[in-house]
């Protein structure tokens, strides 16, 4: 277990990081390791972020409601159909980003090529981690009855055979209240016309009936 100061180019902004190693080898193992910043690890309103995400390679951002924005939905699209976890979770240590763990940390959902998933402000006050993690097969995103029809034997694929490109944009919600006002104004907007059509009828009915019989 070794521990490692990392000084960033701002001399204020100093982070210990604590890495652990363990292997079940009786020899000796020669790793490397490479700590670097994560530019793109923060994410804004209406941005679109495009990410690849594979098995081993998963993928975790951080976004936080601006001013004015109580809730908002994360759109998520890919062209590949490779079966994935989108997971929300709070800011928080340590960051559940594996396939045998992002469940047990805030909302998830599995996806495959296109999904939307609402959040709120109140449920994560400080921020959150929008998390990606590609499974290793696809059988979470399969319906309960395709399991009946024959299916053809897969690639043993688990590796960059399996990279998913992902787009994802964070975009505003609408309000209940706001919801309410377009639900009643286009409801008043149908009575109003409605009301004229009736108007108008009856002033031609009476002028129809005022005519003098020949």
């Amino acid at each position: 277990k070794e521990s490692k100061i990392y000084k960033s180019k701002y001399p204020s902004d100093v982070h210990r990081v604590t890495l652990s190693i363990s292997t079940a080898s009786p020899k000796n193992v020669t790793f490397s390791v490479m700590l670097y910043i994560e530019k793109d690890y923060t994410v804004k309103m209406n941005d679109t972020n495009k990410v690849m995400v594979s098995p081993s390679a998963p993928q975790y951002y951080y976004f936080n409601f601006p001013s004015g924005v109580d809730t908002a939905i994360i759109s998520v699209k890919s062209p590949d159909e490779f079966c994935m976890t989108m997971s929300i979770q709070n800011i928080t240590c340590p960051v559940y980003d594996l396939d045998r763990n992002v469940n047990f940390e805030g909302s998830y959902q599995t996806v495959d090529k296109k999904t939307g998933m609402s959040i709120r402000r109140d449920q994560y006050p400080r921020g959150l981690h929008i998390v990606f993690v590609v499974k290793p097969t696809d059988i979470a995103c399969q319906n309960s009855y395709m399991s009946l029809t024959p299916l053809v034997p897969a690639a043993n694929c688990h590796g960059p055979c399996r990279n998913k490109t992902v787009e994802f944009t964070i975009t505003k919600k609408i309000t209940k209240n706001e919801y309410l006002a377009a639900t009643f104004g286009a409801f008043g907007m149908f009575m109003g016309a409605y009301l004229l059509v009736v108007l108008v009828s009856c002033i031609i009915c009476v002028r129809i009936r005022k005519v003098p019989m020949e």
